[in-house]
């Protein structure tokens, strides 16, 4: 709870102060926030807005290197998403089309078993008109 108050409290002063002398702290501190995996609010997104926010400010240092590194990783991050949600959906369609043929497999595999077993039948009437024919044969020889 405390995270995402902070959260908060830094994206107000960083939105409503501008001018302040707290301004690049604050933004700092809303996209660090923005970027903490344990904080209810965590949103990528926005940690990347705020980390682009500081680094157009005239910081210099290990803070701006620090930030640079942060939005290049928050960059690779919103393409591997993007890249997993392309995946997702190609899963998606893939999983569609394996049922799909699944049940025309189960279908076929009925429609064979049912010619099947109408094939054992005209064999079997096959037989019974060969022994027919063969008794026919049979009594006019005689």
């Amino acid at each position: 709870l405390a995270l995402d108050q902070a959260t908060l409290e830094y994206q107000i002063v960083a939105e409503l102060y501008p001018t302040s002398s707290e301004y690049p702290t604050a933004v700092r501190k809303a996209s660090l926030l923005y970027m903490n995996p344990d904080n209810p609010t965590h949103n990528d997104s926005l940690a990347l807005h705020w980390v682009s926010t500081y680094l157009a400010l005239p910081v210099q240092g290990p803070e701006r290197e620090s930030a640079r590194i942060q939005a290049q990783l928050l960059e690779r991050i919103a393409a591997l998403r993007q890249e997993l949600d392309q995946r997702g959906h190609g899963s998606d369609s893939l999983i569609a089309i394996t049922r799909k043929q699944e049940a025309q497999l189960s279908s076929q595999a009925q429609q064979l078993q049912s010619l099947q077993t109408e094939l054992k039948q005209v064999r079997q009437e096959l037989d019974k008109l060969k022994q027919v024919d063969v008794q026919m044969n049979k009594s006019r020889r005689k």
